[in-house]
């Protein structure tokens, strides 16, 4: 998908751009849309879904990540610290805004055992699969970035299907293969409505804390 953008306010150009999942397609988006950014000018908002991994992260919670962990990186990437400042005094209603260290992996955790795994090595509220790649590229132009992602299933939840054989190249989800699954697993259709639900849920509240944070850089 091509970046999008809109003019926010008065004050604010916000560039929105789709990267697809996976490190790869993260890193290689995060590049183009930053080749000609002015650091001093410009702030990077990693958002997305993620998984819960800790039992304190619900479905429909938003995760901000105080640092990021990877396989591929020895030390934990760190925010900037005054968009983490201008994040702690933004709520939800109904759901919680959590703050902690965010795992990013190669492969979607489709089990409650692999999440079990993940959070007692890493200790991670949250894991998805595009922060560290992002990060990693912003710090390479000196750009502040802050990772914000929305919860879709929790550390209990099994994946109704394997995601990761559904992405193409792109790194987009193929729809087709997903009706494909649910006409080939029918009894799996009621726990991919719930994710459907939950996602939906997700979306929404992780639009509500964006905008709250850009308007808070207009402050």
């Amino acid at each position: 998908m091509a970046p999008f953008k809109k003019r926010f306010g008065n004050e604010k150009n916000v560039t929105i751009a789709c990267s697809g999942t996976g490190a790869v397609n993260s890193a290689r988006k995060t590049e183009n849309v930053l080749n000609d950014a002015v650091p001093a000018n410009t702030f990077l908002f990693i958002c997305g879904f993620a998984g819960g991994l800790s039992p304190e992260s619900k479905p429909g919670d938003v995760i901000i990540a105080e640092q990021v962990s990877s396989a591929d990186w020895t030390l934990p990437l760190l925010p900037d610290s005054v968009l983490s400042a201008k994040s702690g005094n933004i709520s939800l209603q109904g759901s919680s805004i959590c703050r902690g260290k965010l795992l990013s992996v190669d492969s979607v955790l489709s089990t409650p055992g692999e999440k079990k795994i993940a959070f007692g090595t890493n200790g991670a509220l949250a894991v998805d699969m595009e922060t560290a790649a992002a990060a990693s590229a912003a710090e390479k132009r000196n750009i502040r970035w802050l990772s914000v992602r929305a919860i879709t299933d929790g550390a209990d939840d099994h994946m109704p299907f394997d995601f990761n054989k559904m992405a193409g190249q792109d790194g987009q989800i193929k729809r087709s293969k997903i009706v494909f699954a649910a006409i080939t697993y029918p009894w799996k259709i009621p726990a991919l409505i719930r994710l459907g639900k939950r996602s939906s849920k997700a979306a929404h509240n992780l639009t509500i804390v964006l905008e709250m944070l850009i308007r808070k850089l207009q402050e």
